[in-house]
């Protein structure tokens, strides 16, 4: 006896985007049926075939909205950015392109942020051919999973000018409940409370091949701040100039479950100068990590802190017992005081610093690169100071100095981004 078929209610009342052959193709083999006869079938049945296969409704009702002007909202008969998003959120899985002719154009942004609340993809032709600005009124993205953790992709687009509410949160993007990808972008000018750029809450995020520059975090992250992500890394990335009132210039992650920072430039990061302390981790703050965090084939050079880390501050025990430290070069940062230079670790934790090169950290007070204690395992040192090491130490005083500018071990790595 067949089954009837109930087609969703988002199907009614607006005219059905069409279905692939490929698409069409797939549900007829799997199905067992012949392939020819249904590679031209209508939407409709191609839709009441994926349902009777089991595949998800927003599934088979993925759409492609494709933006075709700058304005928010544009001229009559034209589709904005807003409205594509809009009507993006009505299902799960859609795509946000923009039409060729927008390439080298600015969409500026008049109405407020953009919320997105549903899986999306938005896929922008480069960083340098289309850039989104909030004109310092509001954010650019606000995505909201409620508890949810939304899968959102935003690729190949500059961010610019974001700006959170009073007292809020994330610049240019806030992300809370969300699994957010961020590829091959430029986000920039941007301000916060916590994470100038980008803030993450409760979900993922990957930064990947994408330019983290010139935001700015009254509190903390002045780049990004990941708070409670279940994951949080950092790929091929440069997160660079951005400057904080409190913790982490670059990058600020707490209380979240897993940190990596991976073939990455953490350079010129700075913080402000409120009350002596809070100035701590001028490249990378951690604090509360739950399970890893990781540093590997990266550079972290040219940062400021006024104490507790001029390149990376971990700020409490637990974090830096999960630390490790992999293939790189912190040279180059600075503290107002003491000898908290290059890394700091906190009483009572033991990072690890394996086959990597800490050098030339400085403060007015002393050039020590190190403050804490320390496992190493084959790694060059040029000022340990006070620090406790355990495992192989090799000390150098004579390492070159030319990193971008910035005094350097002279193995700065080498990026195309």
């Amino acid at each position: 006896m067949s089954k009837a078929i109930s087609l969703p209610a988002s199907c009614s009342g607006h005219a059905m985007t069409p279905i692939s052959r490929s698409q069409r193709l797939s549900a007829a083999i799997d199905a067992g049926l012949p392939a020819t006869r249904y590679a031209s079938a209508s939407p409709l049945a191609a839709l009441a075939l994926a349902l009777a296969l089991g595949y998800p409704a927003s599934a088979a009702m993925a759409a492609t909205y494709v933006v075709n002007t700058a304005g928010d909202p544009g001229p009559a008969g034209t589709q904005s950015l807003r409205r594509a998003v809009m009507l993006a959120n009505n299902s799960s899985g859609n795509t946000v392109q923009f039409d060729p002719a927008l390439v080298g154009s600015t969409i500026t942004l008049d109405s407020g942020a953009i919320a997105i609340t549903h899986p999306m993809t938005i896929t922008g032709p480069g960083a340098s051919g289309l850039t989104i600005s909030a004109k310092n009124l509001a954010r650019v993205f606000s995505i909201t999973g409620y508890g949810a953790n939304i899968a959102v992709t935003i690729s190949g687009l500059t961010l610019t000018q974001g700006k959170a509410p009073v007292n809020g949160n994330g610049g240019a993007i806030y992300a809370n409940s969300a699994n957010l990808v961020l590829q091959n972008s430029v986000i920039s000018a941007s301000t916060a409370r916590y994470g100038g750029g980008v803030f993450i809450a409760f979900g993922s995020a990957t930064i990947d091949g994408s330019r983290i520059r010139g935001n700015y975090a009254t509190s903390s992250g002045g780049g990004i701040d990941a708070y409670t992500a279940q994951q949080f890394q950092v790929m091929r990335s440069t997160i660079s100039g951005n400057k904080v009132g409190q913790y982490g210039g670059g990058i600020n992650a707490h209380g979240s479950s897993t940190v990596s920072v991976n073939y990455s430039l953490i350079s010129n990061n700075t913080l402000g100068y409120p009350s002596p302390g809070f100035n701590q981790g001028g490249g990378i703050a951690l604090k509360n990590i739950l399970t890893t965090s990781k540093v590997v084939n990266s550079t972290i050079t040219g940062n400021y802190a006024d104490a507790r880390g001029g390149g990376i501050g971990i700020l409490d025990a637990a974090a830096a017992n999960r630390t490790s430290i992999y293939f790189s070069t912190i040279v180059g940062n600075a503290t107002s005081i003491g000898s908290q230079n290059g890394i700091y670790a906190v009483s009572g934790g033991t990072p690890q610093v394996v086959n990597s090169i800490v050098a030339n950290n400085f403060s007015r007070d002393s050039n020590d690169d190190l403050a804490g204690k320390f496992s190493l395992f084959n790694s060059l040192i040029k000022t340990p100071g006070a620090a406790v090491i355990t495992g192989s130490l090799h000390a150098q005083s004579a390492l070159p100095t030319s990193c971008r500018g910035n005094a350097s071990a002279g193995t700065c790595q080498s990026f195309p981004w």
